[in-house]
């Protein structure tokens, strides 16, 4: 881990805990509120789904850009990825992923940064399929209508200047950021084009 990537993470995770600290306990308390007995108010069942998004999105991104969560069960991918916007459009796919599998931190940290920038190359929603290779890398793959990875990813994986400068532009969204932290983990990652549909993201040890 570089020395950018270890302060971006111990910052980033220092604010989302700080953040988390606060609405940890507003969702317990809209919680407790919308089991009291009698008439259901629509607003205060809004703000209590709001909390628990919140406090989902909190913990995914903690183990994302803060990089607290240690090793990664694959089997606890689905539970986390309830934090990430535009989740009930898409459906996952861990068929071809061995149910014993276990991501070591850097590893883990990188495949959802890929699995939140499949989400955002499915607009329509769609399948992200996560498999393992027989050589160890995790492959992601992604269908559905409009299904279509960034036209710049290749060149963002391949190239961290041009990755650092669409962060900091703002351009390709969790594809610059992937690409970002992967290079700043040392975990390698590449896209595999394929002829007939979206290529497949592989993920190295």
């Amino acid at each position: 881990m570089t020395e950018a990537v270890l302060l971006a993470s111990s910052i980033t995770d220092r604010c989302l805990q700080q953040i988390a600290d606060a609405a940890e306990p507003l969702a317990g308390s809209l919680q407790r509120a919308v089991l009291l007995p009698g008439p259901r108010n629509p607003h205060l069942l809004a703000a209590h789904d709001a909390a628990r998004m919140l406090a989902l999105q909190l913990r995914l991104l903690r183990m994302v850009w803060g990089g607290t969560g240690g090793t990664l069960p694959a089997r606890r991918l689905p539970d986390l990825l309830r934090g990430a916007p535009g989740w009930e459009r898409v459906r996952l796919d861990l068929a071809a992923l061995p149910a014993r599998t276990t991501l070591g931190v850097a590893r883990a940290r990188v495949v959802l940064a890929a699995l939140l920038a499949a989400m955002e190359a499915l607009p329509s929603g769609g399948t992200i399929s996560i498999g393992r290779a027989s050589d160890g890398a995790i492959e992601i793959g992604i269908a559905g209508a409009g299904a279509v990875w960034p036209a710049a990813l290749p060149t963002l994986l391949t190239d961290a200047a041009a990755a650092a400068e669409a962060a900091k532009a703002g351009e390709h969204g969790a594809a610059a950021v992937l690409a970002l932290l992967a290079a700043g983990l040392s975990v390698k990652v590449t896209l595999e084009n394929g002829r007939r549909k979206p290529g497949r993201l592989r993920i190295g040890r």
